[in-house]
């Protein structure tokens, strides 16, 4: 084999266009992996949806068993509510004024220090730790025409304590009711104050400071980022109401220490529960046998009543069961999934394919002249036909059109005019494999042909594989290779390419039907 077929033996081009058309031209199999990856993972998130349905229903029967037990429970407790009131009001009937505004003082102690233990029980701020706890500062500074400062600055003030500030702190910070507490609007800057850029100007009163409180400093940073993303949206919808004004944050932080304050509220408020608490005891133990079974009705009355409220309050929190969908997104992700895994196996099928391509010739495939090239050849049928069909003429697209009876014509007889212009008087057409003989096709008039200019042809389609056909060739001058594109495969022409270097019979060209 020459030095320059043995180079091209080892390199081998990937035609990019002819990959392209190739995969569209398996657009069944592509439409059909996108629907199965539509279907697996669209599969996938009905089931997701499916599971968090059965474990909503499995809750819901839960909680409707839970419901039936507190409804049940609410109905015993009202009968017992009901008897206690009626036998308070027996006993009522038999007390002096004086004696039923005692037992009312009671009762109103009791409920006062009940109601102060359940909000330091409750509360954010009552629950910290006085000595360390983490704040928030915000100052914000606002820039507008001279003379609308002022009411620039009550304008945001009033925002900052709306209800739709408070339900935005809770949606992005998980707070409920006390966020109230946590949120301190309006408190003025010293006129001393200065900030890094020196931009505070109080005493035009364009300057307000948002204070705030949280459980722990990273919640109170995210607090104060949500304080922030607020005034910075809302500044952007009050332009056409107020007028062009800008809103700077030109200070922020987050910090942990002493609050004499909160530590003073807190201290208050145990006070003033021990207050209620001896106070109450007073009057108890002044109190008759009568009286303290009164007050004894009365303030079971009370508890029964609370705990009757909040068995009908959590009642009322129903569990919303999903529907089951099919999430859109899976399904995209699928479809498209689909799509580049099969489109990745036929790639994987192009390059490792054995087969010759329709892009390829053979001065760049086997470093042999080309003597001809037959486009279009490779045939359809079946569902679809005419899309393959115009699919598959892209890869002609901007060339003449003639027949496939006429291209055939004008290789052979270019064949047979270079074969004798060569001198050649005996020539073997070597036919690689899945090449058609028939008399009426290429190969038929190219003998036609070569017998026209008085030049022995034969035609060589085993001579891998017959003893005869391999002693046949040493009385040729020269050889032509025919190969189908799609059909014959390089190792077989490379092979017999080795067979004829090796008995220095010379090699005309190629051609690539």
């Amino acid at each position: 084999m020459t030095e320059n077929r043995a180079r091209e033996r080892e390199e081998k081009e990937i035609d990019l266009i002819d990959l392209m058309l190739e995969i569209m031209l398996h657009w069944r199999g592509l439409i059909l992996f996108m629907l199965i990856g539509g279907l697996l993972l669209g599969g996938y998130s009905y089931m997701k949806s499916y599971k968090a349905r059965e474990a909503a229903k499995s809750a819901a029967a839960a909680t409707a068993e839970a419901t039936a037990k507190a409804e049940s429970l609410i109905l015993s407790d009202e009968e017992k509510l009901n008897k206690m009131i009626e036998e308070a009001q027996e006993i009522e009937k038999d007390l002096t004024a004086t004696s039923v505004s005692n037992v009312e003082t009671a009762l109103l102690n009791f409920k006062q220090a009940n109601d102060i233990q359940n909000y330091l029980d409750a509360s954010v701020l009552m629950k910290a730790d006085p000595y360390n706890i983490p704040s928030g500062d915000i100052i914000f500074n606002f820039f507008t025409d001279p003379g609308k400062e002022n009411n620039i600055r009550v304008a945001y003030e009033g925002i900052l304590s709306s209800a739709d500030f408070f339900n935005h702190l809770k949606e992005k910070c998980g707070y409920g009711s006390e966020v109230f507490e946590l949120v301190t609007v309006g408190e003025k800057v010293p006129n001393n104050s200065q900030n890094k850029n020196n931009i505070i100007q109080n005493e035009n009163g364009n300057v307000v400071r948002v204070h705030c409180y949280a459980s722990s400093e990273e919640n109170c940073k995210k607090l104060t980022n949500a304080i922030e993303e607020y005034v910075k949206e809302t500044a952007a919808t009050l332009q056409g109401k107020l007028g062009y004004h800008e809103v700077f944050v030109i200070s922020s932080s987050v910090s942990s220490g002493y609050d004499p304050i909160i530590a003073q509220t807190k201290a208050d408020k145990e006070k003033q529960i021990y207050t209620n608490e001896a106070s109450l005891a007073r009057l108890v133990d002044a109190f008759s046998a009568q009286e303290k079974e009164y007050y004894t009705l009365k303030k079971n009355i009370e508890v029964l009543n609370g705990q009757i409220e909040a068995q009908i309050e959590e009642k009322a929190n129903e569990i919303v069961i999903p529907q089951i969908s099919i999430s859109k997104k899976m399904l995209l992700i699928g479809l498209f999934a689909g799509l580049f895994v099969y489109a990745g196996i036929i790639c994987i099928i192009y390059i490792f394919s054995q087969k010759i391509k329709d892009s390829d010739d053979f001065t760049s495939t086997f470093g042999a002249p080309q003597l001809g090239k037959l486009y279009g050849q490779r045939q359809f049928n079946g569902f679809g036909k005419k899309i393959d069909k115009w699919i598959y003429s892209l890869k002609s697209k901007g060339r003449k059109k003639i027949s496939i009876e006429e291209a055939t014509g004008i290789i052979a007889a270019n064949t047979a005019l270079s074969a004798a212009k060569a001198g050649i008087g005996k020539i073997g057409i070597i036919c690689a494999g899945g090449m058609d003989e028939d008399e009426s096709g290429l190969i038929g008039k190219i003998t036609s042909a070569m017998k026209a200019e008085n030049i022995e042809a034969k035609v060589l389609s085993q001579l891998l594989y017959s003893e005869d056909e391999a002693y046949s060739t040493k009385d040729l001058d020269a050889v032509v290779f025919v190969a189908a594109a799609g059909k014959s495969r390089y190792g077989e022409v490379w092979e017999a390419m080795e067979v004829i270097d090796n008995q220095k019979i010379s090699v005309l060209g190629g051609i690539m039907a």
